[in-house]
C-alpha cells in the first residue's frame, strides 16, 4: 500500500499503531511522514515488530494499521508517539525504545515527579560524567537497574565499534614514502648487523676475555 501523495500532505507528521486483528492488541507505536506507517510491511530486519507481522502474514492476515494524531509538527509526533508508549507499555508493544521525545521524562508516578521537581540542587565538586537515560528509563527503576543501563555495550557491540575504529583509522593514516630502491624495482640495501653489545666477541670471533684459572686450596 502507498499513502497518495495528497494525503501525505493532509497528514504531515502523524502517530500510528500497529494492531493485531486476532485480538485487537496493539504491538507497535510509530511516527512519521507519507508513507511511513506502510514501510514496516516491508522490513526485512530481525526484530520482534517483524516477527509479529511475518506471522500475521503467514496465516493470510494483516496488522491494523490505525493512525492517532495527523496534522502536527515533527516535536507534536514525537510528543504523541512517546505518550501512547508509555500508556500502553513495553511490553506488549515491540518498540525498542520508549519514543523519542529527549524533553520529557517518560511515565513516572506522582511521588516521583513531585520529588524531581522539588529537589534541591547538587553541588558538584569533583568531575563527574552524567548519563541521561530517559528513553530507557521507565517507571519505578531501581539505583541497580539505573547503573546497569549506564554499563558499557556487550562485547559484540564493543568489538564491532572497535573495528570500525580501526578501519577509519587505517584510512586516514598517511602512507609512508616508497624509498627510490624500492620505486625502481631493486631491494634497498640491508646494512650487515654489527657485533651486540655486550656479547664480548671481536670482530674475529675471539673473546676479549681471558680464562680465570682456578686456584688450589691446601
Amino acid at each position: 500500500m502507498k499513502v497518495p501523495v495528497e494525503v501525505g500532505d493532509a497528514l504531515a507528521s502523524y502517530v500510528y499503531v500497529y494492531i493485531d486483528p486476532r485480538n485487537h492488541h496493539p504491538f507497535y507505536v510509530g511516527k512519521g511522514k507519507g508513507n511511513r506507517l506502510f514501510s514496516h510491511l516491508d522490513d526485512q530486519t530481525e526484530s520482534e515488530k517483524v516477527r509479529r507481522i511475518n506471522e500475521l502474514l503467514a496465516v493470510g492476515l494483516e496488522p491494523q494499521i490505525d493512525v492517532l494524531r495527523y496534522g502536527l509538527s515533527d516535536a507534536e509526533a514525537a510528543l504523541v508517539e512517546a505518550a501512547a508508549i508509555d500508556l500502553i507499555g513495553r511490553p506488549p508493544l515491540t518498540n525498542v525504545v520508549a519514543g523519542h521525545h529527549a524533553q520529557s521524562f517518560g511515565r513516572i508516578t506522582s511521588q516521583e515527579v513531585i520529588a524531581m521537581l522539588t529537589a534541591k540542587p547538587v553541588v558538584v565538586r569533583q568531575p563527574a560524567i552524567l548519563i541521561t537515560i530517559n528513553q530507557l528509563y521507565p517507571s519505578g527503576m531501581t539505583p541497580l537497574g539505573a547503573a546497569d543501563e549506564c554499563r558499557p555495550k556487550p562485547a559484540a557491540v564493543r568489538d564491532c565499534a572497535l573495528a570500525a575504529t580501526s578501519a577509519e583509522f587505517t584510512r586516514l593514516r598517511p602512507r609512508a614514502p616508497r624509498s627510490a630502491a624500492r620505486t625502481s624495482g631493486r631491494e634497498p640495501e640491508r646494512p650487515s648487523p654489527g657485533p651486540r653489545p655486550g656479547c664480548g666477541r671481536r670482530a674475529s670471533g675471539r673473546s676479549d676475555r681471558r680464562p680465570r684459572r682456578l686456584r688450589r686450596r691446601g
